[in-house]
């Protein structure tokens, strides 16, 4: 927790950083897990002072790594404000030492969903430098792949999406519907609502830019055969969707952005 403890004493801002990709150019054969080994290793260790490194290799028996293709993230930073003066407490240390553990996770989950995804991750493709077929409607592109990264590693994931200040606004006529503000806000709605709902996954059936937003039609999985539809306003500025508006029928969806039904 040592890391949590300076940030605390200084006041610092810990900024959660995740990498994907550097793990799949060595095969690891052997380190100090391997059976056999676990008591080898310390004493090795300590006869050069230094700690023994895995023995892998790359490319066939070489050490030559695979060229995979390297993914990062940063994610919001996390202030440390509010245990001003607690840095020789340990329950402050741990509760700010899980809270950066849980955004790093959540962005390597979302690295590894933007993997799977990327049409340039192959080698052949990054070689030739083939181009990536540009999608015909990159705003309503960018609101699936939204999507996809919530359905791959839960609402967290779509921090990423997302403006710090965006607005969620329930659909019209629901019990206590209102509008709310900011990523955190709206994160904690949306894991309500898809838990309420029993939700095991959010399909975009179909998604268009219109005027200055995208209108998306979404079925919401559950246990019951016939999923739930709703339908949203979304509007992007710039790379982060910063309105969603969520209608329970096509024409008020519709209405909202001024535009042609779904078709």
């Amino acid at each position: 927790m040592g890391f949590a403890r300076l940030a605390i004493e200084f006041g610092y801002p810990i900024v959660p950083f995740a990498a994907v990709g550097v793990e799949e150019m060595f095969d690891i054969v052997a380190d100090e897990t391997t059976p056999g080994l676990g008591h080898v290793y310390p004493i090795i260790s300590r006869l050069v002072g230094l700690p023994l490194p895995p023995i892998a290799h790359g490319i066939g028996p070489t050490l030559i790594p695979r060229p995979e293709r390297l993914y990062f993230w940063f994610g919001e930073p996390i202030d440390t404000v509010r245990f001003d003066g607690r840095a020789d407490d340990d329950d402050a240390a741990r509760q700010l030492r899980d809270e950066v553990r849980r955004a790093v996770q959540s962005g390597i989950e979302f690295l590894l969903a933007e993997r799977d995804a990327d049409p340039q991750r192959g080698l052949i493709r990054r070689t030739l430098r083939i181009p990536a077929r540009p999608a015909a409607d990159p705003e309503a592109h960018f609101v699936a792949r939204a999507f996809d990264a919530m359905n791959e590693a839960g609402a967290e994931t779509a921090a990423a999406w997302m403006s710090r200040w965006v607005q969620l606004e329930d659909p019209p006529g629901w019990p206590g519907a209102r509008t709310w503000r900011g990523r955190a806000a709206a994160i904690a709605r949306l894991d309500e609502v898809t838990a309420a709902l029993g939700a095991s996954h959010v399909d975009v059936e179909d998604a268009r830019s219109v005027g200055e937003g995208v209108l998306a039609r979404l079925a919401v999985l559950t246990s019951d055969p016939e999923p739930r539809r709703f339908y949203a306003a979304i509007e992007i500025d710039g790379d982060e969707i910063v309105r969603i508006r969520v209608f329970l029928d096509e024409q008020a969806a519709r209405m909202a952005l001024s535009e042609p039904a779904l078709s």
